[in-house]
């Protein structure tokens, strides 16, 4: 994995962004279950419950090496 430092960070939140996208691939294991469990608790789906989703299966696939 590799770190990556971001610069930008959302005013509102204080997480990363990636331009005007939140960068979730920075975010510590402990931090995305946090922020996973943080979005299934809003009373819709949203872009940034599936894309913290997204992360956390792609963390979980062996490596292929």
């Amino acid at each position: 994995m590799t770190l990556q430092v971001h610069t930008e960070f959302d005013a509102h939140t204080g997480r990363p962004l990636e331009g005007d996208v939140e960068a979730v691939e920075t975010l510590t294991n402990e931090e995305l279950e946090r922020e996973i469990t943080l979005a299934a608790l809003h009373s819709r789906r949203s872009r940034r419950f599936d894309a913290l989703l997204s992360e956390r299966r792609r963390r979980r696939r062996p490596a292929r090496g």
